[in-house]
C-alpha cells in the first residue's frame, strides 16, 4: 500500500495556524507563568496584609496622663 503526502494548499493554512497557535497559547502561558513568579511590590504588599492592632496605644498608656498611668 502506497500513501502519497500532497501538501494541498488548504492542509498548508491548517498547519499555519495551528503553529500560530501554539505560539500564541505558548506566550500567554510565560505570561502567566512570570505573573506567579513575580514577586509582590511592596507597595502591593502592606496593602493587602491584615490589619493588626499597633501596640503604640498599649505602649504609651502606662506612662501617665492616661487610666491607668500615674499622674
Amino acid at each position: 500500500m502506497d500513501y502519497r503526502f500532497s501538501l494541498t494548499p488548504r492542509l498548508l493554512l491548517l498547519a499555519c495556524l495551528s503553529l500560530l497557535t501554539l505560539l500564541v497559547l505558548a506566550f500567554l502561558l510565560g505570561i502567566q507563568l512570570g505573573y506567579r513568579l513575580a514577586p509582590v511590590p511592596v507597595m502591593q504588599a502592606t496593602q493587602a496584609a491584615p490589619s493588626t492592632p499597633s501596640a503604640a496605644p498599649a505602649a504609651s498608656a502606662g506612662r501617665g496622663g492616661g487610666p491607668g498611668g500615674r499622674p
